[in-house]
């Protein structure tokens, strides 16, 4: 995406799919099959705080564009309780 609001982070090392991986009954996505957590979202609540364990989770799902659905209607249902 081109845009100035948007930043990109690549991790070469996958460090952050392999934590979410391991942490996955934690953080509330236990059904997830994959190796390394990728292609996926995770959305958390305006209130969330990632201390140990980020949470509360809203939704997660993967692939994005498989899920792509029940990204837009998650994000509205924040928007909504947020504004």
């Amino acid at each position: 995406m081109t845009d100035p609001r948007v930043v990109h982070y690549w991790d070469d090392d996958q460090e952050i799919g392999w934590w979410f991986q391991d942490h996955k009954e934690e953080v509330g996505f236990s059904f997830f099959s994959g190796s390394v957590v990728w292609d996926s979202y995770l959305l958390f609540d305006a209130e969330a705080t990632w201390t140990e364990i980020p949470q509360p989770l809203e939704s997660f799902g993967f692939t994005v564009l498989a899920d792509k659905d029940e990204l837009a209607q998650a994000l509205d249902q924040i928007f909504e309780a947020s504004g």
